[in-house]
């Protein structure tokens, strides 16, 4: 077998998913020389990028070079030598690899120095006319020629075979986690590669169901100590995510945790805005920022838009809003979701009418944005029966939409 030339890690665990993301990309690789992988911190940017590299490796003969900029504590004027002189390439210079003809670069975790990463690979590109430079980022690098491919949290299904195979390393020889507690937990985690692989280690001492009944911060960061420092908890990414926010974008995020579920942006804009807090226009930059930063996911469905916050980040939001006070929180905007029906009457809460286990995983999912489709396939039934338990569920609750549903969970 003929060497490969490059420094791309040996992998040691399975990779799950993705064949639209390893299609598209290896698509516009092919047309264009700059393709940047935008998404959430621990959504699977860089085991993505490593994979797709791989599996060009033929098609680039003078190699493939993974640069690592997560751990570089470079200034702006010496990105471009922190970049080439990086331990990460040894003593094989990357500049002299680039000089090969065909070669693929990889600037994986550009967002802390997203804009001299961005100028580096343009003037890179002017230089070496075959090379290729796929970026990994948070944010995008914000230069002419950049191609943006989204990297999305796993569908139901991807999580919960991701989830299904750490959990086999975690206990080996135990049973697997699989039905309405596997596709509840996995909802929960929102489907990020990096949450569900923390969570799998979990498993070591503690039930599926359990998992998914207290999930918090602590349990998501027993992850093993040969993980790098920001991959080891979600609040680390989180905080990571935090600090690269302006202050604007901060408290805007803080006030936007206040949503449970999907939100418009009427009511984005109620809820940075009024009193002594910015004018609606300043919102709207400050809310173009925290998408550009991966913090609020744009879902468009219908044809209208809206948008939300992963758990883990509202969790972080409503943290750092509680530490302004509640007086600093304003009164509470209106969330495009109505309160349940049976909640309050006549002043008093009335109980909650009990689902089945199985009608509450099939709630979770809806909260989580899944189709009856996708519900299906997440709990091994068909797409006609999650609609009957849907339709079930919201009898019981007494809701008119399905919307409603996404409330009613966020709030028990």
């Amino acid at each position: 077998m003929a060497r490969r030339t490059g420094n791309l890690p040996v992998t040691t665990t399975s990779f799950v998913g993705r064949d639209r993301e390893l299609r598209e990309a290896r698509l516009i690789l092919r047309d264009e020389r700059l393709v940047t992988l935008v998404g959430t911190g621990g959504g699977g940017k860089t085991r993505l990028a490593t994979v797709l590299g791989a599996s060009l490796a033929r098609d680039f003969p003078g190699g493939v070079w993974l640069v690592d900029l997560a751990t570089r504590d470079a200034v702006a004027e010496a990105v471009a030598e922190a970049v080439i002189t990086g331990p990460a390439v040894g003593p094989l210079t990357l500049a002299t690899s680039l000089d090969q003809p065909k070669s693929l670069l990889l600037l994986d975790n550009c967002e802390h120095l997203a804009a001299e990463c961005g100028r580096f690979a343009t003037g890179l590109l002017r230089r070496t006319c075959g090379l290729r430079v796929l970026a990994t980022s948070r944010r995008p690098l914000g230069v002419l020629g950049e191609n943006l491919l989204e990297v999305r949290p796993l569908g139901p299904g991807d999580a919960a075979a991701l989830f299904a195979d750490r959990a086999r390393s975690a206990r080996p020889g135990s049973p697997v986690p699989s039905g309405p507690d596997l596709a509840r937990l996995c909802a929960r985690l929102d489907g990020v590669p990096l949450a569900i692989e923390l969570a799998a280690i979990g498993l070591r001492t503690r039930t599926a169901a359990e998992l998914a009944a207290d999930l918090d911060e602590r349990l998501l960061g027993l992850g093993s100590p040969t993980i790098p420092p920001r991959h080891r908890s979600l609040g680390h990414l989180a905080a990571a995510a935090y600090a690269l926010c302006t202050p604007g974008e901060r408290d805007l995020w803080a006030r936007l945790s206040v949503f449970p579920g999907p939100f418009d942006l009427a009511s984005a804009v109620r809820a940075g805005s009024g009193g002594d807090r910015p004018a609606a226009a300043d919102v709207l930059i400050r809310l173009a920022g925290l998408i550009d930063q991966s913090v609020v996911s744009r879902i468009d469905e219908g044809g209208s838009t809206c948008y939300r916050l992963l758990h883990t980040v509202r969790r972080y939001g409503a943290d750092r809003l509680r530490e302004k006070g509640t007086s600093a929180a304003g009164p509470r905007p209106p969330v495009l979701v109505t309160a349940p029906s049976h909640a309050v009457r006549n002043g008093s809460h009335a109980p909650a009418p009990e689902l089945t286990r199985r009608e509450q995983a099939v709630a979770e999912l809806v909260r989580a944005g899944f189709t009856n489709r996708a519900i299906g396939d997440a709990l091994g039934i068909s797409q006609r029966t999650a609609e009957s338990h849907v339709a079930r569920i919201m009898a019981k609750l007494g809701f008119g939409r399905r919307a409603q549903i996404s409330a009613w969970v966020a709030g028990r």
